[in-house]
């Protein structure tokens, strides 16, 4: 999550997620998706989180940026 959080090595946290997923440790899909959106994979980002949003339905954020990514509402700022 540390590496995720910071501007210079946000996308160097991409493996250490996954790991995690591997490790049964599925609230890394939240972060992930967010991660691949923001790298330009639009279509795996969505993937993920809509994955996590069926493991989590009771997850209004992640319905919010889901809706907000299906309408181009959901934009990050290059960095």
């Amino acid at each position: 999550m540390f590496l995720s959080g910071t501007k210079k090595y946000h996308f160097d946290s991409v493996p250490y997620l996954g790991r995690a997923l591997e490790l049964k440790q599925n609230d890394a899909q939240y972060t992930l998706g967010l991660l691949y959106f923001h790298q330009g994979n639009k279509q795996m980002g969505m993937e993920i989180l809509q994955n996590y949003s069926k493991d989590n339905p009771n997850n209004c954020q992640v319905k919010k940026i889901i809706k907000a990514i299906k309408s181009g509402g959901l934009k990050f700022e290059s960095s």
